[in-house]
């Protein structure tokens, strides 16, 4: 039964670096736990935010078309011009970072 101690010294040994291993990849799985989480919450803020601002902004455009629609007498009118805006305004940015799109 001698020899079972050095043995058992042995793997004793062996498993401490192990258990250093271990907590080493829990900590770093603790810690981009922590990093998915806050730029989770980044995302969020940034879905919320993007999404207010597109509904303040389709509001802001069917009221100034239904303006411009009474102002120039023709309520199709008014959507006319204001899709005619945003229209220009897609062509303008397409046509500014043309290169930059065709790098991708």
């Amino acid at each position: 039964m001698n020899w079972i101690k050095p043995i058992i010294k042995g793997l004793a040994m062996a498993a401490v670096p192990v258990k250093l291993l271990d907590k080493g990849i829990d900590h770093a799985k603790h810690e981009f736990r922590e990093e998915i989480g806050h730029y989770g919450v980044k995302l969020k803020m940034m879905v919320l935010l993007g999404s207010a601002f597109m509904i303040m902004l389709i509001f802001l455009s069917v009221t100034l078309a239904l303006v411009l629609g009474q102002w120039i007498g023709s309520l199709a009118g008014g959507f006319a011009i204001i899709a005619g805006t945003f229209l220009m305004v897609f062509f303008s940015l397409l046509m500014a970072y043309k290169d930059q799109l065709q790098e991708k």
